[in-house]
């Protein structure tokens, strides 16, 4: 089985051998062979190529995460040395913990030799990660860099990152497309005009061969009202009758149907759409009922396609619009039989609460969007660690050499003690040393055994406290144990200073890394946990930092009058541009939410304080 031993200190080391002279090269490498994925299976199958040619690297494998399940994807774990339960066992748990930690996790296999594994997180959402895990051969002369796995890894966060912008687009895209049909309808003179326009206008939207829309009748049948292309049809024809056959098989069925399906047990079912299909030369028809929010039936839309590509689009788009389109194309019908019907009053109404639910369905639309909520707050940069520099005895400062502010490398002199009477009393306590000496050797030569004993003590004596003088005169300097900035020094251009031992001198603290303290309102606590996204920016600073959420203090504490938990995020401030003490302000990003909440949730939290119930 797998050993407990866990090696954070291995999971960092690099060996830059193996790597392209050029990273401009590998990105190229990478984007090249991740532009034909359309899955993540297929994305991680070709990082898994790039990373194969590594030396050093014995094989790779990824592991994807499906809510708190963690289950083997694409690998290349083959051979004697792969294919054992103690190799297996410990990819998957070498995964796991790399999935729900978010952080880099090596571990070694026992019975495979010169072999670690290294699991490294893929960011596949917020605080979701898939890991790669990859048999590392720990010999040098392999030449394995470990910036390969990082760079596999980041390759395949940006794949995901594409993946959600084009998920997103595709919302924008449906609901701007919805907008216009629903303005289509709206501005139409009557309900027949409308139909016809509301065909040709998502004929444009989709770019297929044709749309058709049919309406439900009294006694329920399905009759095609309108043909993009065609201002007049036969109805008694039968390539009409066929397509009428098909909209009420899609009604029956009550979902998106799709000719020629995938799925092949499906196909049987669709005779209607086979028959359109065949009779037109089409490649694929694809239908969607035509209902309100309501339930109520209002009639069914049907997509010609010519191209053998993704109908993704055309699915997406009918049914997204669906529910929209069938309320209004349900309010213009009615509005449009009560003007012929001479009630022009009527008619006005109706066409008024045509706009006021075409705006209220625009409006719906647009607050559905998925967006990111942000929160921003204020922060301020702290140290990471501290660092006091105190008196090692009492005695009087020489001189300082520091102030506070003061950037400093390790080793560097801070301030030098007086020593002085330590170097006066140890030439004292030399003679003294020599005197016992003689006492000592005289009474053993005069058989005065008491006498010799007393010198002996009386030696003893005077040698310990020439070692306290002496570790003394050693620690007269004193010198900053790490490099960093002085935050604060008591003995500022101060000389022949009294201190005492223990008196605290200096404070210095590293420059990097950085902690960022973030203070989160409490009324946005509940919706911030640890591991989101931070960007900061500090006053004075022209540069974004960004970090994750490591940690969310559980007891709130007032700062400038009002309640706030304080989060901490690390920065790893390479440049080192950031000072402890630097004030700024955070953007977390929190998890996706519809337009609509972002914007009236905290209205609403408010108002609910207010209810009686």
């Amino acid at each position: 089985m797998t050993a407990t031993r866990t090696d954070t200190a291995n999971s960092t080391r690099q060996a830059p051998r193996s790597l392209p002279k050029n990273i401009d090269d590998t990105q190229l490498m990478l984007t090249s062979l991740l532009a034909k994925a359309s899955t993540r299976e297929d994305a991680y199958a070709a990082l898994m190529q790039w990373l194969q040619a590594r030396p050093g690297c014995a094989a790779s494998g990824f592991y994807l995460r499906e809510g708190d399940t963690v289950s083997v994807g694409p690998h290349n774990f083959s051979g004697p040395a792969f294919e054992n339960d103690a190799f297996l066992v410990a990819a998957k748990n070498s995964a796991e913990i790399a999935s729900r930690s978010g952080n880099i996790h090596s571990v070694s296999v026992e019975r495979i030799r010169n072999l670690m594994l290294v699991s490294v997180p893929v960011e596949v959402g917020p605080r979701h990660f898939d890991a790669l895990t990859a048999a590392i051969v720990v010999d040098e002369s392999k030449g394995f860099d470990s910036r390969s796995l990082q760079i596999v890894a980041a390759n395949a966060a940006l794949w995901h990152s594409r993946e959600r912008q084009t998920v997103v687009a595709s919302h924008l895209q449906t609901t701007a497309a919805t907008m216009d049909l629903l303005r289509t309808l709206q501005s139409a003179d009557t309900f027949r005009s409308g139909c016809v326009s509301l065909v040709n206008t998502l004929r444009n939207h989709l770019q297929c061969r044709g749309i058709v829309l049919g309406l439900t009748r009294r006694n329920s049948s399905c009759e095609v009202s309108a043909m993009s292309g065609m201002a007049d049809f036969d109805s008694n024809a039968t390539v009409t009758q066929a397509i009428k056959d098909a909209l009420e098989e899609c009604l029956v069925r009550d979902r998106l149907s799709i000719f020629p399906s995938r799925d092949a047990a499906d196909r049987d079912a669709l005779l209607s759409h086979r028959k359109v299909t065949h009779d037109l030369q089409a490649s694929r028809i694809v239908s969607h009922p035509l209902r309100t929010s309501d339930g109520e039936t209002v009639g069914a839309w049907l997509a010609i396609e010519d191209s053998d590509s993704d109908s993704h689009g055309t699915q997406t788009l009918l049914r997204t619009a669906a529910a929209p389109i069938a309320e209004t194309l349900l309010l213009t019908k009615r509005a449009d039989r009560a003007f012929f019907a001479g009630r022009k009053r009527t008619a006005g109404l109706m066409r008024t609460s045509l706009r006021v639910a075409a705006g209220l369905a625009i409006a719906a639309a647009i607050l559905m969007i998925p967006l990111p909520y942000q929160i921003h707050c204020d922060c301020s940069a702290e140290p990471d660690v501290r660092r006091f520099i105190v008196a090692p005895h009492e005695g009087l400062i020489e001189k300082t050499f520091v102030e506070a502010g003061d950037v400093v490398q390790q080793g560097q002199l801070l301030a030098r003690m007086d020593g002085r009477d330590v170097r006066w009393e140890l030439a004292g306590l030399t003679a003294k040393q020599e005197q016992a000496k003689k006492d000592q050797d005289a009474g053993l030569l005069a058989g005065d055994v008491a006498a010799a004993q007393r010198a002996n003590l009386e030696l003893k004596q005077l040698q310990a406290r020439c070692q306290i003088l002496t570790r003394q005169k050693n620690e007269l300097e004193l010198r900053s144990p790490i490099s960093g900035i002085v935050l604060d020094g008591h003995l500022d251009r101060v000389e022949n200073a009294p201190v005492n031992i223990g008196q605290a001198l200096y404070e210095v603290a590293p420059l990097t890394p950085v902690t960022v303290e973030v203070a989160i309102p409490d009324d946005e606590h509940p919706h911030v946990e640890t591991g989101f996204e931070v960007t900061v920016r500090f006053d004075g600073v022209d540069a974004d930092f960004t970090g994750t959420i490591q940690r969310i203090q559980p007891r709130s504490e007032a700062l400038d009058g009002e309640n706030v938990f304080i989060a901490d995020v690390l920065i790893q401030n390479a440049d080192e541009r950031l000072r402890p003490g630097m004030n700024g302000y955070a953007r977390i990003k929190g998890q996706t939410q519809s337009l609509g909440w972002n914007l009236f949730h905290k209205p609403w939290e408010h108002a609910r304080k207010w209810l009686p119930f």
